[in-house]
Parts: structure tokens; sequence; C-alpha cells
């Protein structure tokens, strides 16, 4: 939503999702850490977040996705493939510098044409992926100027990511609140 608005409160999914791409690549870059925390997927017109190109379709009776309630209030389909931000910005989910990386991104966007922003996100990490794959962290770290060390914590976290993320949970797990019996 703070993009949406930030760049005039209507437009078109290009522009959000190039505006986030090139917050979320500074901000891997600086703290090793996405704003958004969505993959970015390599499309014909540059990169993509992936669930957010899934819930903006959904707005648009594109897709069905069943959690769509607080999106609905924010957000509004304006056809054939803009947003509209209806809902208030709440800055306490952003920390100072996601706000500045996303506050950079916006005003680099500003006045950037389709083609301007296709060109500028057809980076190093957008050229280095096949298309409608997944994009590399760290490849979007790397081609928004992170140094070595950077890129091994980007790795590691990645790597604990999906670690945790594909580990089986023992047999005797419990959840909290629950008694044996």
């Amino acid at each position: 939503m703070y993009v949406v608005h930030g760049l005039g409160g209507v437009l078109d999914f290009h522009k959000i999702f190039k505006a986030l791409y090139f917050a979320d690549k500074n901000h891997l870059a600086k703290y090793g850490e996405s704003i958004l925390g969505d993959k970015y997927i390599c499309m014909d017109f540059g990169p993509v977040p992936s669930t957010l190109y899934d819930r903006f379709k959904s707005l648009h009776g594109r897709k069905h996705m069943s959690d769509m309630e607080l999106w609905k209030d924010n957000f509004q389909a304006v056809p054939p493939h803009c947003i509209k931000a209806t809902g208030l910005v709440n800055k306490d989910f952003l920390s100072e510098s996601e706000i500045n990386c996303l506050n950079e991104a916006i005003g680099d966007c500003k006045q950037l044409s389709f083609d301007q922003l296709v060109e500028k996100s057809h980076d190093a990490a957008w050229n280095n992926t096949a298309g409608n794959y997944p994009m590399d962290p760290n490849a979007i770290a790397q081609a928004g100027g992170a140094n070595e060390d950077m890129l091994k914590y980007i790795e590691l976290v990645e790597e604990n990511r999906s670690t945790v993320i594909s580990a089986p949970i023992p047999d005797s797990y419990e959840p909290r609140g629950r008694v044996s019996s």
C-alpha cells in the first residue's frame, strides 16, 4: 500500500512491481533482508513478485485466493491492469531502513516510462535467470551492489530458511497448549 500511495494512488501492476523490486534489491544489498518477503519471478518485462501478482490477479477476478478479505478492504481493482489503494498506510509495520529504500525506489520510478522500467529491471539477476523461474535472492543483492560479506550472510539465511521449512515434524511433537492424555 505504501508504494501504491507513494506513486499516486492508482497505477498499473508493472510500476508497482518494479518499485518493489528496486526497493527489495537495495534493502537486500544493504541489510540482507527483503522488505516484501516474496519470491521474484523472471518475466519478460522484468521481475515480478509471485504472491503479490497472484493477489492482484485475484482482486481482478482472474485467480481465486480464499484469504482476500483484508486485501479487498485496502485495494480495489481498476481494469484492465491497475490497482487503487483504498486503505490507509500504516508505517508501524515498516522499519526506517525499509521506508528509506521504498522512498528511494518510489522517487526513482515515479517518472520512468514502462520501457525505462523494463530496461532498468533487466539487471544481472534478471539476465541470469530463465524465464518464469524464481530469481536468486543472492543474485538480486549482488545486482544491488552487496559486498561479499553480505552475500555470504544472505546465502546462510536462505540455507537456514530452507532447512527449517523442509524439516520434518517429529512424531512426538505436540503444539503448545495441548495436553497429552
